[in-house]
């Protein structure tokens, strides 16, 4: 657990993080929330390799935790474990690395964001954005459901498989729909990627269809994703079927 100065610094998103983090584990490895003092490694850096790169593989999207990108321009870069946040209007948010596992993650201080970004509207200093693994993600909260949904899903007698794909395009109403507005009865995930496309802001974003009910028994989830829309899903293949028509 953290130690009584770190817990206090830490946003309120965190912190309550922090309480339970060392009770949950993956593979074996405890997912507790560590503090990374005077290490200026990148975000993109990992002691261990999870897999290969390939982030839509049908082999389950393995890659390695900390693989991706080079940091979030959109963020901006500063020199990771500092305290070079927390500047007026911060909320006492700091540009601060730590870890879960092997994942190293910083939480991201308004003053980093430019003025126009859209997190700033929605920024959050309890809960606030996290930079990790190539991707700014819009909260700490979200940060951890993607790592769920998306790295620490492969428990012992659960697969994840893709069992549908399809190119909606970027600029189609539908597809923007999805990816920007809220969806009813569904909870979602937004992130956006640190280098994106042409013709792309690099927002992507998980639709949740099931699996944030205590009675259910799979998951599925919706990724969208340079105007691509995959379906995943925890639960098993029907006999004599290989994908959803």
């Amino acid at each position: 657990m953290a130690s009584k100065s770190d817990f206090h610094q830490m946003p309120a998103a965190l912190a309550i993080y922090s309480t339970f983090g060392h009770m949950l584990s993956y593979q074996g490895t405890s997912l507790e929330l560590r503090q990374v003092d005077g290490d200026h490694d990148s975000d993109q850096e990992s002691d261990e390799d999870e897999g290969s790169s390939d982030r839509d593989s049908d082999n389950g999207d393995e890659m390695n935790e900390d693989g991706g990108g080079g940091g979030d321009a959109s963020a901006g870069e500063g020199t990771a474990g500092s305290d070079q946040g927390g500047q007026q209007g911060d909320g006492g948010v700091t540009e601060q690395r730590y870890r879960i596992r092997s994942t190293k993650f910083t939480t991201v201080p308004l003053t980093d964001l430019p003025p126009t970004h859209p997190y700033c509207s929605i920024y959050d200093a309890a809960d606030p954005p996290v930079r990790c693994l190539g991707w700014l993600f819009r909260s700490f909260t979200a940060f951890v459901k993607w790592m769920v949904l998306r790295y620490w899903c492969r428990q012992e007698g659960m697969e994840r498989r893709r069992v549908l794909y399809a190119y909606a395009g970027l600029d189609t109403t539908r597809y923007l729909s999805l990816l920007r507005e809220p969806i009813d009865g569904h909870k979602t995930i937004d992130y956006m990627d640190w280098q994106p496309g042409q013709g792309d802001d690099g927002r992507e974003r998980l639709v949740i269809l099931k699996g944030t009910k205590a009675t259910d028994t799979m998951v599925a989830y919706l990724l969208l994703t340079y105007g691509l829309i995959y379906l995943y899903t925890t639960e098993a293949p029907i006999e004599g079927n290989t994908r959803i028509e």
